[in-house]
C-alpha cells in the first residue's frame, strides 16, 4: 500500500512510504517441484503479516540460476540476499522482511 499524509501535514520531514520502498522478495522455483508449491502457501501466509513486493523466477529459464539453485529450490531472497534454501521457513522469512523494512525505514530518515 501507499501511505500518504494529508496535505496539511506535508513538510520536509514527512515520510511518504511508497510501494518501491517495500522489501523485494524473490522466489526462485522450478516447475514440478512439490516443495516449491508448498512454499507458495507459506509465502501467502507471510504476505498477510508483512508487506513486500514479490517476483517469481523459474531457474530453468536462466542457465546461471539453474546451475546455482536447481538442486536447492525453493529459494527465498530478500533484497537479493538468500534467506531460505530447500525448505521455506515462515519465521526466518518474517524476521528477514521485518529487518529489511526497518533498514529501509532508517534509510528514509538519512
Amino acid at each position: 500500500p501507499i501511505y500518504r499524509e494529508s496535505q496539511s501535514l506535508l513538510s520536509p520531514y514527512c515520510v511518504i512510504k511508497m510501494a518501491s520502498k517495500l522489501p523485494k522478495l524473490t522466489y526462485l522455483t522450478r516447475r514440478g517441484c512439490q516443495l516449491c508449491d508448498q512454499g507458495v502457501f507459506i509465502l501467502k501466509k507471510v504476505k498477510t503479516k508483512v508487506d513486500f513486493t514479490a517476483e517469481v523466477v523459474y531457474v530453468e529459464n536462466d542457465p546461471q540460476l539453474k546451475a546455482r539453485f536447481n538442486d536447492t529450490v525453493p529459494v527465498v531472497k530478500i533484497n537479493d540476499q538468500v534467506v531460505c534454501e530447500t525448505k521455506i521457513k515462515e519465521r526466518e522469512i518474517l524476521e528477514a522482511l521485518r529487518k529489511a523494512t526497518s533498514l529501509m525505514d532508517d534509510e528514509e530518515y538519512h
